[in-house]
């Protein structure tokens, strides 16, 4: 499976909220990691709006500063996965769409050094000159729709 395809299953398991065998979901998490390499910034971005929708947080362990005593599932992943996004996240090819899941991501999943960067790049884009025009690609009742499609 290649990253598209995980992103793309998760997707079709959020859409539906299937979460009932997390053997499976597990399965795509690990295909992810291995996959991270070729994964697109699109990619990454409809994995993690898909773990959001499904409201499967625990399956990236705690937060930056939170110690568990049960070992999560996929540890480091949410990390590697934001780190990954922060090299394209600019990129002209990367829809607005996709950043604004990214940042609902960060928001919503258990808190990561990357994450807080990816948040802190894309603060430092949209108060630059530049980023005014990007920001200006989407518009607003677009970011409210993405919005409540990602937290509903």
């Amino acid at each position: 499976l290649s990253a598209n395809d995980v992103a793309m299953l998760l997707k079709a398991f959020s859409k539906h909220g299937y979460k009932d065998n997390l053997d499976a979901i597990d399965f795509l998490l690990h295909r992810a990691s291995q996959t991270l390499h070729d994964a697109a910034v699109t990619d990454i971005s409809q994995l993690l709006a898909a773990m959001v929708r499904l409201g499967l947080e625990d399956r990236f362990g705690g937060g930056v500063d939170e110690a568990s005593s049960v070992q999560p599932a996929h540890p480091g992943l949410l990390n590697q996965l934001f780190l990954h996004a922060r090299g394209g996240l600019f990129d002209r090819f990367t829809p607005a769409s996709d950043v604004t899941n990214l940042c609902i991501a960060v928001a919503k999943l258990p808190a990561t050094q990357q994450g807080s960067r990816l948040l802190l790049d894309v603060a430092d884009k949209l108060g630059s000159d530049a980023g005014f025009s990007y920001a200006a690609k989407v518009a607003p009742r677009d970011v409210l729709r993405r919005l409540q499609a990602i937290v509903m």
